[in-house]
């Protein structure tokens, strides 16, 4: 039960962080259009190549201590298969990135520039239906249980947490991988299209 507990709370976590990349993407454009207006140039982004600094998650870099990688050497280094959708699901939205953290075995893969997330690292509940259905018991944002190749599937419709922030999100479980897909982009519908297509 604790355990349960404490992934919900490191999934609200997530979910968390996903909306306040929202809230500084959204703050960073209102300042640029008031700088900019006001005749002003606006500040340049802040490095992150500074040793000892971990920059804030963002749709093109999802993970903290990251570094940016291939999909084969991120396999190698977090010892399990790392899913990669099908050409044909993603509608013309390619791979741009990939990045790992090998301390936490989390792998990130980003497509279209950032239209498209996957996030994925070994799972740590039990049983992937009980968790997806404490989950929409205990969080106030619209979510069903739905089917990624048959089986159970977390589907958050994007827009629906308190703040009305949340993007799409589609969670299930893969041989013991929790696999994450998130877009402010697209609908659940087609994340689910991207991870039927997951090999």
């Amino acid at each position: 039960m604790l355990q349960a507990r404490a992934v919900a709370r490191r999934r609200r976590g997530v979910l968390l962080i996903t909306a306040s990349w929202a809230l500084v993407t959204a703050l960073g454009l209102v300042i640029m259009h008031t700088m900019t207006a006001s005749g002003q140039q606006a500040p340049a982004q802040a490095s992150t190549s500074h040793p000892g600094v971990s920059p804030l998650p963002n749709y093109t870099h999802p993970l903290v201590h990251e570094q940016k990688t291939t999909v084969a050497a991120a396999q190698a280094l977090v010892g399990f298969p790392v899913s990669v959708p099908r050409d044909a699901a993603l509608n013309n939205v390619s791979l741009s990135q990939a990045w790992v953290n090998r301390q936490q075995r989390q792998v990130a893969l980003v497509l279209g520039g950032g239209k498209v997330t996957i996030m994925m690292w070994p799972a740590t509940y039990r049983d992937p239906l009980t968790e997806y259905k404490t989950y929409i018991a205990e969080n106030h944002v619209t979510a069903v249980i739905g089917q990624v190749n048959g089986q159970p599937a977390l589907v958050i419709t994007p827009g629906t947490d308190i703040s009305r922030s949340n993007p799409a999100w589609v969670e299930f479980d893969r041989a013991g991988i929790d696999v994450n897909l998130e877009s402010s982009s697209y609908g659940t519908g087609t994340l689910l299209g991207i991870a039927d297509s997951m090999k």
